[in-house]
Parts: structure tokens; sequence; C-alpha cells
């Protein structure tokens, strides 16, 4: 697994790389990002990708609008990036491996169950992400609550 390359930056996680997804439970992430991203002064990349033709779920929106005015709230550093697809691929990973990469991003925060509308193709999408080349850390979460 390429994971084994990974190791943690000694200036700690500057950036950090949210995709942005259509989650129900998408606060998690977003609690577990600010909660790092406070440790770290880290500045959060709120991540999107348009592809020609695919419509964006209101829970997407919504979850994004939620995610600034969370960041907002605890003064978390953010940018909101939207990116027009550039590759081709069904999924997403590939595209926001190679922004993660150019930006020298330390961390990449991601839900660790797929959402049902992309739930065809997100398994390899999140698998892709975990084993990346770059060995980019990942921090994920369930949508499941702690016992």
């Amino acid at each position: 697994m390429a994971q084994k390359s990974t190791s943690l930056p000694e200036s700690g996680f500057q950036n950090i790389v949210l995709p942005a997804a259509s989650h129900k439970d998408f606060k998690r992430i977003v609690q577990a990002t600010e909660f790092v991203a406070s440790i770290f002064n880290s500045k959060v990349h709120i991540y999107t990708i348009e592809k020609p033709g695919q419509e964006w779920p209101e829970q997407l929106k919504s979850n994004i609008e939620m995610a600034k005015e969370m960041f907002d709230a605890k003064r978390i550093k953010y940018i909101r990036v939207n990116e027009q697809a550039s590759t081709y691929s069904i999924g997403y990973s590939k595209q926001t491996l190679q922004y993660a990469e150019r930006i020298g991003a330390d961390l990449i925060s991601l839900m660790s169950m797929p959402t049902r509308e992309y739930h065809y193709f997100a398994d390899s999408d999140k698998e892709q992400l975990l084993t990346n080349e770059a060995g980019i850390p990942i921090l994920c979460i369930s949508d499941k609550k702690a016992v």
C-alpha cells in the first residue's frame, strides 16, 4: 500500500483538503476537520468538482454552506475551491488527489461511507484516496456514532 510512505509533516497539517459531499452526517467530518485545524492553525480547502451536465444535490449545497458557517464561527481559515472537471473519471478521487498534491496538502478529510447517489463508484474512489501514491494522510470519519 502507498500509505507506508506517509509521514506526519514536522510543521503539522497546514493545508487540509475537505472534499464536500452530500452525506446527511457531513457535520461530523467538518467537526473533526475543525478540531485538527484549530490545533495546527491550518487552512481548510473546501473542495468540489463540477462535471458537465451533472447537477449538485441540495444536500451538497447545504453541506458546503454549513461547513463555511462552522469554520467562520470557530475562526478556522478556509478557502472555497470549485474546479471544473479536468480529468476523465467516473469518480472524484483522481482530480481531488491532483489538487491536493498541487497545493501541498498535508491531510485530506473525508467520510468513510459512500453517499447513496454515488454508491456505484464511491468505494473504489475512497480506496484510491486512502492508498494515494503521494502518501497524503487521510482523516476518515464514519457516519456512525461512537459508542
